[in-house]
């Protein structure tokens, strides 16, 4: 592992490949140990491990020296970066290439479920929306995860089902799952509680409860603080809060707060995610003045993003959303419906 770090992150798969010292099961699972803490810092670094770890698998099931539930862990911690870095089509590939591993064994009933669950999770985020779909597997997959008593599947899944609730427009349904969770914050691990602190401060936000969305939204920060204060869970952190201090009537202060929050997912790579906060801020320059001109900013959005290619820059263009001039609400909704669309589609970014 300390001689693929020092090669260039791009390089690790083919370094990878070449060393005969990582071809071990072993070597598997340090990888995919790895990329736990490497996608709260470095998302698409840790994609390069997790893809790492997928090809050592393959190689070794070829040889028969690996398990299948490895092999099948390997491809659905893929599944999750793909998702994470906003690649769905390539997170759903790699989903049927972790249900395949199995072959003609077919996996016990807790791997099942778990695949199941990483089917749920997945089908709950913006660019997949399979919302129904999703809280259908989760409620069928909740009872199984308590059968075998795995606390951390249970507090996952429930979780999970307080996403695709808010998602669903349901947020006084999702707040009791979430409060409950908070509750029994102390046994959760601390890498994981500035993710839940966060989840709920946007629940609370939305139900109009600003002050508990203050509190909670700052606790994240603080469990999130503790890793890289370059990691994009932070910026998650500042959004959510730049959100609730708008709601507040701190604009000024939200609007430093977004803008820190789009810049830091454009220095780790996260290109979509940075196009809706860069949208929220420039809608909230809007609402703030509604004359004022917003035209840098949705500049900024077009040239930055790789969702976007130069056919779609000029179909922008041609439909007021230049920036020669003030943006009206109408190419606003354009640019929101444009980038939307490119994101949904999983366009792959430029290499």
């Amino acid at each position: 592992m300390n001689d693929l770090r020092a090669e260039p992150w791009s390089r690790w798969r083919s370094a990878a490949q070449t060393d005969p010292r990582l071809q071990h099961p072993a070597s598997v699972r340090a990888l995919l140990a790895s990329c736990d803490h490497e996608y709260r810092v470095a998302p698409h670094q840790s994609l390069q491990l997790a893809l790492i770890a997928a090809d050592l698998a393959v190689a070794l099931s070829r040889k028969r020296q690996i398990s299948p539930s490895l092999l099948s862990s390997a491809w659905r911690e893929c599944c999750a970066l793909y998702a994470v870095c906003g690649l769905p089509d390539d997170a759903l590939r790699s989903l049927a290439k972790a249900e395949e591993a199995f072959g003609e064994t077919k996996p016990s009933g807790y791997e099942q479920a778990v695949l199941d669950h990483t089917r749920a999770w997945l089908y709950s985020k913006p660019d997949v929306h399979r919302l129904d779909e999703a809280l259908r597997l989760l409620d069928s997959r909740l009872p199984v995860f308590r059968r075998y008593a795995s606390a951390a599947r249970v507090r996952s899944v429930e979780q999970n089902r307080a996403v695709v609730l808010m998602r669903l427009g349901r947020d006084a349904d999702a707040l009791p799952v979430l409060e409950e969770l908070l509750a029994a914050k102390e046994a959760i691990p601390s890498t994981d509680r500035g993710e839940l602190s966060r989840l709920a401060a946007e629940c609370y936000r939305r139900l109009g409860f600003l002050s508990r969305a203050s509190e909670t939204v700052l606790a994240a920060l603080v469990e999130d603080s503790k890793g890289d204060e370059l990691g994009y869970q932070l910026a998650l952190d500042r959004w959510i809060l730049g959100k609730v201090r708008a709601a507040e009537g701190d604009c000024e202060g939200a609007l430093d707060l977004l803008k820190t929050a789009a810049e830091s997912m454009e220095e780790v790579g996260l290109d979509d995610t940075a196009l809706r906060i860069w949208l929220d801020y420039v809608e909230m320059l809007k609402e703030q003045d509604p004359e004022i001109d917003v035209s840098v900013y949705l500049g900024h959005i077009v040239e930055r993003s790789t969702k976007l290619d130069r056919k779609q820059r000029g179909r922008l263009s041609s439909s007021g959303v230049s920036p020669v001039s003030a943006f009206s609400a109408e190419a606003l909704d354009f640019l929101r419906r444009e980038v939307q669309a490119r994101v949904s589609q999983g366009h792959r970014r430029a290499n």
